[in-house]
């Protein structure tokens, strides 16, 4: 089943994080500011779900949230319901992640968090409802579903209706094999010894000439390349390169986009290569690159995978 990506925003404070660990761990857990994006793994009701924890803060506003929210499969939006004082910020970026989406038609779940610190809950409902304009969105749930709940994360009440609302009911069922990858490679390094992760497909033959520059520039230049990411254009399609000194990716897709924060969290999954003197470790990365691969793209070209290791000429400095 595909992964499925949710994108969740909300002002500074409104209990984004806390949202996100308690669907992971079915705990409450206070926790720190989110600086630029963190992403989550989880499963929900059997979907595979690929999280995207997006800081609040007005830098990360303007330059982050809105390229994520473009690509997800659903967006929540969670705004603290015991600080009206945010409101007025918090309705112009409610309507702004509205408005990247809106030709999508996407699912948005509106959660007005910390409705365990509401005294007078009526009086709050209405001034929800008024001043961020839902009913505007509800009466285009026909295009664009939408619900609104009323939720604490910290008590857990509501986040089982609302999460069932948004992934049983309209994320369950559109799932569709992701075949917009056309090639995926893995190079690591270790001591004396190279090794190549990469797949089968006869649709690599379209790319092989680009993949082999990017391998090169890789594997001579073991001093100068860390934590670069690079994408371009090739020839229709769209590659994209993310590398340490030690591993490198290079992932194509059908000019589809793959998010940075995925490529890294894929290097970082793997085992620190460093000072590992049995080249049987490239085989056990090999079977865990199946499985990282398998869990990030939802892809069936991870059951295509061959890993090739040679011993790598030095490279003079």
């Amino acid at each position: 089943m595909k992964r499925a990506t949710i994108a969740i925003t909300g002002l500074q404070a409104a209990g984004k994080t806390s949202f996100t660990q308690r669907l992971i761990t079915g705990s409450y857990i206070k926790s720190q500011p989110t600086f630029g994006v963190d992403v989550e793994f989880a499963t929900y009701q059997t979907l595979p779900l690929q999280i995207w924890d997006m800081g609040g803060h007005m830098a990360f506003r303007k330059h982050i949230w809105r390229n994520y929210v473009e690509q997800s499969s659903g967006l929540i939006y969670i705004f603290d319901a015991s600080d009206f004082d945010k409101m007025q910020e918090s309705v112009e970026w409610f309507w702004k992640c509205y408005s990247w989406i809106e030709k999508k038609e996407i699912p948005i779940l509106f959660l007005a968090n910390k409705w365990d610190l509401v005294d007078d809950k009526e009086k709050a409902m209405d001034k929800i409802v008024s001043g961020f304009r839902l009913n505007e969105i509800a009466s285009k749930a026909m295009k664009t579903p939408f619900r609104f709940f009323f939720i604490s994360v910290k008590t857990g009440a509501y986040l089982t209706e609302a999460m069932n609302w948004l992934v049983v009911k309209h994320l369950i069922g559109q799932q569709s094999p992701n075949t917009n990858i056309l090639s995926f490679d893995m190079f690591l390094r270790s001591n004396d010894h190279l090794a190549h992760i990469h797949d089968n497909s006869s649709k690599r033959n379209e790319v092989s000439e680009i993949i082999t520059v990017y391998k090169n520039k890789w594997k001579n230049s073991p001093n100068s390349i860390v934590n670069l990411f690079e994408e371009i254009n090739y020839n229709e399609h769209k590659i994209f390169f993310a590398s340490y000194p030690d591993r490198a990716i290079i992932v194509t897709t059908d000019n589809a986009h793959v998010d940075k924060a995925m490529l890294v969290n894929l290097l970082d999954s793997m085992s620190n290569l460093e000072n590992d003197d049995d080249i049987n470790i490239f085989y056990t990365l090999f079977e865990q690159t199946k499985d990282e691969l398998l869990k990030c793209f939802q892809t069936d070209i991870s059951q295509s995978l061959s890993c090739d290791i040679s011993m790598e000429q030095s490279v003079a400095t």
